[in-house]
């Protein structure tokens, strides 16, 4: 709570519509999104107006992005789809390749909730593919903890233990205390 109020008097205190309150606005629908998904929603849509606004392509990107998260909270896969579509199509425009994976395995996880697991498998593999050339390392071991899961919903439970390993090998390597936890969380689930 206490991020969001600091990220709140911050925002008050910008007086210019710039790259810095559309962030801020972005980053504040990013903190709401578990708390309260009408008010993320609202923060997002602000920040969308005011990228384009000041034609900010990769802050209008990522408020798309958040955008079509907060939809699939809201389960609104439809919507939550078309969002994060439309922000891969601007993160390729712009060639932003982290913002590109993230979108990707957005996409991903909307089909998979759809129970669509080819669809969602083709979209984070093509996610995993892309943070391993460009040496993300958080987001490729998220990638492997979504794509895991999938293998797990097609009861491929071989594959999916190889991608939650993956996953916690890297969790590991960056002392990502709440990611090793997860992937732990998830090769138990395979031995339960």
């Amino acid at each position: 709570m206490k991020t969001m109020e600091n990220l709140e008097k911050k925002l008050s205190k910008l007086k210019k519509i710039g790259k810095e309150k559309v962030h801020r606005l972005n980053k504040l629908s990013q903190e709401y999104l578990d708390k309260n998904s009408d008010k993320s929603l609202d923060y997002a849509k602000k920040s969308f107006e005011l990228a384009e606004n000041i034609k900010d392509d990769k802050e209008k990107a990522n408020s798309l992005s958040t955008i079509g998260n907060v939809y699939f909270h809201k389960s609104f896969y439809d919507k939550a789809l078309d969002y994060n579509q439309r922000a891969i199509e601007l993160y390729k425009i712009i060639g932003d390749k982290k913002g590109l994976c993230k979108s990707l395995d957005n996409i991903g996880v909307v089909y998979q909730k759809l129970s669509n697991y080819d669809n969602a498998l083709h979209y984070l593999l093509e996610s995993a593919q892309i943070c391993e050339d460009i040496g993300d390392k958080k987001t490729i071991a998220i990638s492997y903890i979504s794509i895991g899961n999938t293998y797990y919903y097609l009861t491929n439970h071989k594959k999916a233990l190889e991608y939650y390993q993956k996953s916690l090998k890297i969790m590991q390597s960056i002392v990502d205390k709440i990611g090793i936890s997860k992937s732990l969380n998830n090769i138990g689930v395979i031995f339960k």
